[in-house]
Protein backbone atom coordinates (compact mmCIF):
# COMPACT_ATOMS: atom_id res chain seq x y z
CA UNK A 1 0.00 0.00 0.00
CA UNK A 2 2.83 2.30 0.80
CA UNK A 3 4.85 1.55 -2.16
CA UNK A 4 1.78 2.61 -4.38
CA UNK A 5 1.68 5.88 -2.41
CA UNK A 6 5.35 6.39 -3.43
CA UNK A 7 5.09 5.62 -7.15
CA UNK A 8 2.14 7.91 -7.30
CA UNK A 9 4.37 10.95 -5.82
CA UNK A 10 6.96 10.21 -8.26
CA UNK A 11 5.35 10.26 -10.87
CA UNK A 12 3.38 13.41 -10.01
CA UNK A 13 7.08 14.93 -9.44
CA UNK A 14 8.17 13.78 -12.75
CA UNK A 15 5.14 15.14 -14.47
CA UNK A 16 4.68 18.73 -12.04
CA UNK A 17 8.53 18.96 -13.48
CA UNK A 18 7.71 19.02 -17.11
CA UNK A 19 5.02 21.38 -16.64
CA UNK A 20 6.88 24.40 -14.77
CA UNK A 21 9.69 23.45 -17.20
CA UNK A 22 12.73 22.18 -15.27
CA UNK A 23 15.65 24.84 -14.58
CA UNK A 24 18.82 22.01 -15.27
CA UNK A 25 16.75 20.66 -18.35
CA UNK A 26 16.82 24.31 -19.71
CA UNK A 27 20.54 24.86 -19.58
CA UNK A 28 21.63 21.51 -20.05
CA UNK A 29 22.34 22.34 -23.85
CA UNK A 30 24.57 25.58 -22.89
CA UNK A 31 26.84 23.44 -20.60
CA UNK A 32 28.91 22.44 -23.58
CA UNK A 33 29.94 26.30 -24.10
CA UNK A 34 33.08 27.28 -22.36
CA UNK A 35 32.59 29.30 -19.23
CA UNK A 36 28.98 28.48 -18.88
CA UNK A 37 27.87 27.94 -15.43
CA UNK A 38 27.67 24.48 -15.18
CA UNK A 39 27.71 22.83 -11.35
CA UNK A 40 23.92 23.18 -10.29
CA UNK A 41 23.08 25.12 -13.21
CA UNK A 42 19.30 24.60 -12.71
CA UNK A 43 18.92 25.43 -9.17
CA UNK A 44 21.13 28.81 -9.90
CA UNK A 45 19.02 29.49 -12.73
CA UNK A 46 15.89 29.64 -10.60
CA UNK A 47 17.48 31.16 -7.77
CA UNK A 48 18.29 34.24 -10.07
CA UNK A 49 14.94 34.23 -11.65
CA UNK A 50 13.34 34.18 -8.69
CA UNK A 51 15.41 37.35 -7.51
CA UNK A 52 14.87 38.82 -11.01
CA UNK A 53 18.32 38.95 -10.73
CA UNK A 54 18.64 40.13 -15.06
CA UNK A 55 22.72 39.91 -15.14
CA UNK A 56 23.37 37.05 -13.99
CA UNK A 57 20.12 35.67 -16.20
CA UNK A 58 22.34 36.08 -19.37
CA UNK A 59 24.96 34.03 -18.10
CA UNK A 60 23.13 30.60 -18.67
CA UNK A 61 21.49 31.05 -22.07
CA UNK A 62 18.46 30.10 -21.05
CA UNK A 63 15.19 30.95 -20.46
CA UNK A 64 14.19 31.13 -16.65
CA UNK A 65 11.20 28.94 -15.59
CA UNK A 66 7.69 30.70 -14.92
CA UNK A 67 7.86 29.43 -11.26
CA UNK A 68 11.30 29.22 -10.53
CA UNK A 69 10.39 28.40 -6.82
CA UNK A 70 8.00 25.85 -8.09
CA UNK A 71 10.64 24.31 -10.03
CA UNK A 72 13.66 24.75 -7.26
CA UNK A 73 13.47 21.70 -5.17
CA UNK A 74 13.45 19.51 -8.34
CA UNK A 75 16.25 20.86 -10.25
CA UNK A 76 18.26 20.94 -6.75
CA UNK A 77 17.33 17.13 -7.14
CA UNK A 78 18.10 16.59 -10.80
CA UNK A 79 21.37 18.63 -10.33
CA UNK A 80 22.79 16.56 -7.38
CA UNK A 81 22.08 13.58 -9.18
CA UNK A 82 24.33 14.98 -12.22
CA UNK A 83 26.57 16.40 -10.37
CA UNK A 84 29.58 14.34 -11.02
CA UNK A 85 29.19 15.00 -14.31
CA UNK A 86 28.97 18.48 -14.07
CA UNK A 87 31.95 18.53 -11.71
CA UNK A 88 34.00 16.54 -14.17
CA UNK A 89 33.59 18.96 -16.52
CA UNK A 90 34.43 22.26 -14.48
CA UNK A 91 37.01 20.85 -13.18
CA UNK A 92 38.49 19.73 -16.64
CA UNK A 93 37.54 23.22 -17.90
CA UNK A 94 39.16 24.87 -14.72
CA UNK A 95 42.55 22.74 -14.95
CA UNK A 96 43.19 22.46 -19.07
CA UNK A 97 40.97 26.04 -19.72
CA UNK A 98 40.96 27.89 -23.00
Amino acid sequence: MCRSYLIVFLIMCLVATGLIGCGTVRTMPSMGSYGSPKMMSGSRLDYHAAREDMTALRKFNAEAPEHPLIDLPFSVLLDAIILPITFSVSAYEFVFGK
